[in-house]
């Protein structure tokens, strides 16, 4: 970078080097994404629900449990955990599914995009997570009123039902 912008342009070189910095998201392992909500100066043993998550979950069917953070005793980051009644919170990975996991760990990803007029490129798309889930995620990157940033998705898949002329646009 040091030598494009001593060559042509430090204005170019600094909104090529933000766009790759804060817009462009490249997903090739989301069941390693380690995204979590941060929090100041969180107590240890409580629960701190995630509300857009949350309601994203439920509305796309991936999980019939409340889904939130908690801050554990001998660790410094926060947790994603399921959240029965009375207040028990399990580690998400001892009860939910992988593809309830990955998309939770996933959607962050996707809000950030769409607030952010990022570029999300996001490898074996369709992996554990239910196609119906993922064709709502992709009609919230098409619609003009959610997506007012212009946030763009792309992705691989070996599902054919991506294919179909009213999910897929050629643009």
């Amino acid at each position: 970078m040091n030598g494009f912008k001593t060559m042509f342009s430090s204005k170019v070189v600094g909104i090529i080097s933000n766009w790759l910095e804060h817009k462009f998201m490249v997903i090739y392992r989301a069941d390693a994404v380690q995204l979590t909500k941060k929090f100041s100066d969180p107590k240890k043993r409580t629960v701190y629900i995630e509300k857009t998550v949350n309601d994203a979950a439920k509305t796309f069917g991936i999980n019939s449990n409340a889904v939130g953070y908690m801050a554990l005793e001998d660790e410094a980051d926060m947790k994603v955990c399921s959240i029965f009644k009375k207040h028990k919170c399990i580690p998400a990975e001892l009860y939910e599914s992988y593809g309830t996991i990955r998309f939770i760990k996933m959607f962050a990803l996707v809000l950030r995009a769409l607030l952010t007029e990022g570029t999300m490129v996001v490898d074996e798309f369709d992996a554990s997570i239910h196609p119906m889930a993922l064709i709502s995620i992709i009609n919230i990157f098409r619609n003009d009123e959610i997506n007012k940033n212009n946030a763009q998705l792309i992705f691989d898949t070996h599902n054919p039902i991506f294919l179909n002329a009213n999910i897929f646009s050629r643009d």
